[in-house]
């Protein structure tokens, strides 16, 4: 939605408030961490749940500029006259803009998933029990003081990786739809 706002709404201080979500981006994301544990955990009461793992993913400054990038390449026609018909800005998000940016939807998809998925630290602070950690947590489990279980953590490896080669090959159509857009035919 925010991707939507910036690329097609006019409001005031819209390029100010986009380009400060930008300037956010410099901002080290350990910076960032004591803040977020402290809303995730003491506030919204998520501590050692898959939901305080996923939830600062969701909503990065990166995927909304992702989005506006994808929406700004939407033709305007299309919002012009879904409002020459009478539509809402929620319809017009809802039964246009969100149809035809399933492109952009999957690429934010894999994007995200793959940033989820190979996370280490966040996981490992949020959660207290050993079946709430993630596999990473598991894997630097294999690492011992004195030896290194190699064949176990290569295993694991390749189990590790094998939901991310799923989602790409499930969504490999979107993905690749939405590489191509803007090129030029010729």
């Amino acid at each position: 939605m925010a991707g939507y706002a910036f690329a097609k709404l006019r409001f005031p201080g819209r390029n100010t408030i986009f380009w400060m979500l930008l300037g956010t981006m410099m901002i080290p994301a350990q910076v960032t961490l004591i803040p977020v544990y402290i809303i995730v955990v003491n506030t919204f009461q998520l501590g050692n749940t898959y939901t305080a793992i996923m939830l600062p993913m969701f909503a990065t400054v990166g995927n909304i500029f992702l989005m506006k990038q994808y929406m700004s390449t939407l033709p305007s026609t299309l919002i012009q006259a879904a409002r020459i018909d009478g539509c809402s800005e929620w319809r017009i998000f809802y039964k246009i803009i969100l149809p035809i940016s399933k492109p952009g939807l999957a690429v934010l998809a894999i994007f995200t998933f793959v940033a989820t998925w190979n996370e280490f630290f966040w996981p490992f602070l949020v959660t207290q029990t050993s079946s709430m950690r993630t596999i990473q947590i598991g894997l630097a489990s294999f690492k011992f003081a004195e030896s290194t279980d190699f064949g176990a953590m290569m295993a694991g490896s390749v189990v590790a990786a094998l939901p991310m080669f799923i989602l790409f090959f499930s969504l490999q159509k979107y993905f690749l739809q939405g590489i191509t857009i803007g090129a030029v035919k010729g």
